[in-house]
């Protein structure tokens, strides 16, 4: 009755955990080759301009993107249209997790299927 859904669901966690894994690996791998693309360049504009503009190039370059990414991170969400919410069928808003109602309406879901499993 319920062990196909049970499977998909089965299938869907291995899937995430596998993207999870590999999508960790990568961004490991990535930081790794940001830092040597950072020490190649520190060692090469040394040479060609000194320690001390190096320096303060570089402390400027990441000032400059940690100032995006705190205007980025400061952005609101977007928001969904009403016309195209109506046409998705959707309000643009999601469903409250945890509450009263959603409670009852698990309880309740949980309960028809229940009997349906019994019959």
């Amino acid at each position: 009755m319920m062990i196909p859904q049970i499977a998909e669901l089965q299938y869907k966690a291995r899937l995430a955990k596998r993207k999870a894994l590999w999508g960790g690996v990568a961004g490991a791998l990535g930081a790794l080759a940001v830092i040597f693309f950072a020490i190649a360049a520190w060692v090469l504009l040394t040479d060609l301009f000194g320690t001390v503009p190096t320096a303060l190039g570089f402390g400027a370059f990441f000032l400059i993107l940690a100032l995006g990414a705190k205007a980025f991170a400061s952005r609101p969400p977007r928001v969904v249209p009403k016309q195209t919410a109506q046409q998705l069928g959707t309000t643009g808003t999601p469903t409250p997790v945890g509450t009263t109602a959603s409670m009852i309406n698990a309880l309740m879901l949980g309960v028809t299927l229940g009997r349906a499993l019994r019959k």
